[in-house]
């Protein structure tokens, strides 16, 4: 069985202002009526649902004329128009695991100040919401078009037979689909052209991306090359700063145990010296008696008397010189010990 219309489902169509279905059977349906009876619209309906590009193939100076505008009186115009082809697919040339498609088409005006040429188009595919494209793609895999000679009206006959042979010739390439691939050649080659061209400018983006990432890379290298230089700076001065402490700490606990030495002996020489001015406040003891004595017996015994004071006067610089020097001993540590501090 080959490919037909089942029937055509119109809603406010031209001047169909309600629902009309017009069936069709396998074979040859005719519709008759008088004239204005809308035979026409009938025809205008499946072109409109076809797509052609133009609206006046159907009659109508824009698209928004095809909507019901309230018959004579123009009493309640709609506000959309709906149209239903409903094709037989059991061949499946249609694209569509269906045995029936049903290929919609709705012309809604949009509310912008009554402009007629604001409107919204919807497409439905066996009620499923579609593109004009996915339209257009299921009507050329079945060789149809809204521009095409699916549908003869009056005239194009009488037009065939008085055209000259180009026409004719692409006339049968339009009905042979030639044109169609005609176009999807040039297409192709525009599309190539176009992919040649993005190819180009993609090389050249490519190549500049690599010089950044080789400059980038090179980067990266001196990157993780001063961080290893810079890890081992701070592990060097870590070395040398522990080596500096552990030099400091030795020579602290040198002058330490030097400042313990200069303290025992330093607490020595303060007993000898508390010994010593205890033996010099006996002596003088002794030679403020001895003085006395001169005085009371004066001769010889003062000639021996002075020489035991001259040398008890000797001892006792002898012992003031000891104990100046180990003064200044203990105050040059005392000096360095505080340089080692700060």
């Amino acid at each position: 069985m080959t490919l037909y219309i089942k029937e055509v489902r119109m809603e406010n169509f031209k001047s169909f202002g309600k629902k009309l279905t017009v069936p069709f059977f396998p074979g040859f349906t005719a519709i008759t009526g008088p004239n204005g009876s809308g035979k026409s619209n009938i025809a205008d309906a499946i072109l409109f649902v076809l797509g052609p590009k133009s609206s006046k193939v159907m009659r109508a100076g824009r698209l928004t004329d095809l909507i019901f505008n309230g018959g004579k009186k123009h009493k309640n115009p709609a506000k959309y128009c709906k149209v239903s082809v409903v094709f037989d697919n059991s061949n499946r040339k249609m694209p569509v695991d269906s045995n029936e498609v049903i290929l919609t088409r709705i012309i809604k005006r949009a509310p912008l100040k009554n402009d007629p040429n604001n409107y919204y188009s919807y497409f439905y595919i066996n009620d499923h919401a579609a593109s004009f494209s996915d339209f257009e793609n299921i009507l050329v895999h079945a060789r149809m078009s809204g521009d095409g000679y699916n549908i003869v009206k009056q005239g194009d006959v009488t037009s065939l037979i008085e055209m000259g042979s180009i026409d004719r010739r692409r006339l049968i390439d339009d009905i042979a689909g030639i044109s169609n691939f005609d176009n999807d050649i040039k297409k192709a080659e525009k599309e190539k052209d176009e992919v040649d061209s993005n190819l180009e400018r993609i090389s050249i983006i490519l190549t500049e991306i690599s010089s950044q990432i080789r400059q980038l890379k090179n980067d990266r290298d001196e990157a993780f090359r001063y961080k290893e230089l810079k890890d081992q700076l701070y592990e060097t001065k870590a070395k040398i700063a522990l080596k500096k402490k552990q030099d400091v700490e030795i020579q602290m606990a040198e002058i330490n145990r030097q400042i313990e030495s200069y303290e025992s002996e330093k607490d020595k020489l303060d007993e000898k010296s508390n010994e010593l001015k205890k033996n010099y406040a006996e002596i003088q003891k002794e030679l403020e008696e001895i003085e006395k004595n001169i005085v009371d017996v004066g001769g010889d015994e003062v000639k021996e008397i002075k020489s035991k004071i001259d040398s008890i006067r000797s001892e006792e610089i002898k012992v003031e010189e000891r104990i100046n020097y180990s003064n200044d001993e203990i105050l040059e540590i005392q000096n360095e010990q505080n340089d080692q501090k700060y």
